[in-house]
């Protein structure tokens, strides 16, 4: 099932059980072009939407399938950032994040492996935005 799928079963108030995050189809192939750093947790953040990670059945508002659940209430966002940069977030060893080894799947990932390297340019503007300090 596919994360367009996905959206059209959800907005037609289907029933969904997700395998987990990506689900297997969406397009974790890198392209060749390497981002620049995410400059703050909203780039971050915008990506794991994007990816489809914020469902919830990932790590959306009300999952139980994760310890990092980002809620995206408006005015949530420095308590989302909080919390990932409590446990997931390591500048002093930035390439040892949980934030990118988990979706490498280097370190168990319910989700699955997200990012094929650490050449997937999401995967590099990552650990730019972590080895700047991670900002907010």
């Amino acid at each position: 099932m596919t994360r367009t799928s996905v959206t059209l079963a959800l907005g037609m108030g289907l029933v969904l059980v997700a395998a987990g995050c990506g689900g297997g189809g969406g397009n974790n192939t890198p392209d060749m072009a390497t981002p620049a750093p995410a400059k703050s947790w909203a780039d971050v953040q915008g990506d794991m939407m994007t990816k489809g990670c914020l469902l919830m059945a990932c790590h959306g508002k009300g999952t139980t399938a994760s310890t990092l659940i980002i809620d995206t209430t408006a005015g949530m966002e420095m308590a989302n950032y909080n919390l990932a940069k409590s446990k997931d977030i390591n500048t002093a060893s930035p390439d040892q994040s949980l934030l990118l080894a988990k979706p490498l799947n280097t370190v168990m990932h319910t989700g699955g492996m997200q990012f094929l390297s650490t050449a997937d340019p999401i995967y590099q503007r990552w650990l730019g935005w972590i080895k700047n300090g991670a900002p907010f």
